[in-house]
């Protein structure tokens, strides 16, 4: 349900009409001219989540034509094919359980990190209403770099911390040494090579402490520096 709910879907809705947004600034260099373009966060967070709720009854619309009986609660896996649903205690049985919870945002031992709320996971970005005057994205992988562009486009001071010598490490180097121009273009600053060290809250804002450079200030942080198995619902089952 990540993807659907809390991923690829709603990240790439915010990313097109942030796209429409840049294209309709670029337009009056192809004769093209409307006055007083703007974009409403808000309404932007709206289209998303109706976005999310259209493609899930999809979904929900295909299990049922398929006969699938679909239990919404928190499972948890009590005993060799036997599930526990928290909400109402009643237990499933079946001859073989595929576990699926998917994965959650990993949190680094770096102090300041824990329930700071100011701090927030892509979940959680997602979420926004009001763009940020000044974001740092701390992780340049792929989820890290697609809010970058989204949020830099939407007008927010970005910059981004990397530990890796380069962005989206995972991608051929030049896609990423590429990449990186064009978000420098944009006015974001992105700081490869750098090692986080703590997360102070002052003034509400965040002043993020990092090695060998100068402190960051920001009102919101994103920590993306990748996401961990979500092994809850495996409780105490041994394998």
């Amino acid at each position: 349900g990540t993807c659907l709910n809390v991923g690829c879907i709603p990240t790439k809705t915010l990313l097109n009409s942030a796209k429409h947004y840049l294209h309709a600034q670029e337009a009056p260099q192809f004769g093209v001219h409307a006055d007083n373009i703007r974009f409403d966060m808000a309404e932007m967070a709206a289209w998303k989540k109706k976005t999310v709720e259209t493609l899930c009854s999809g979904v929900a619309s295909l299990m049922k034509r398929l006969k699938v009986d679909v239990v919404m609660g928190t499972g948890e896996l009590v005993a060799a094919g036997k599930v526990k649903i928290a909400e109402t205690g009643e237990v499933h049985e079946a001859k073989a359980v595929i576990i699926a919870a998917g994965s959650v945002p990993a949190m680094p031992p770096i102090p300041g990190t824990k329930d700071n709320k100011k701090l927030l996971d892509s979940t959680a970005l997602l979420e926004l209403t009001q763009v940020p005057e000044n974001l740092c994205v701390i992780g340049g992988g792929v989820i890290g770099i697609e809010f970058a562009s989204l949020f830099g486009t939407l007008g927010s001071k970005v910059t981004v911390i990397e530990m890796m010598d380069r962005i989206v490490p995972a991608m051929d180097a030049e896609v990423s040494k590429n990449l990186r121009l064009i978000l420098e273009r944009k006015g974001m600053s992105i700081l490869t090579g750098t090692k986080l060290q703590e997360i102070i809250e002052e003034d509400g804002k965040l002043r993020i402490k990092v090695e060998g450079k100068d402190d960051i200030i920001a009102n919101k942080a994103l920590l993306s520096i990748g996401r961990v198995p979500d092994l809850e619902g495996i409780g105490d089952v041994e394998f």
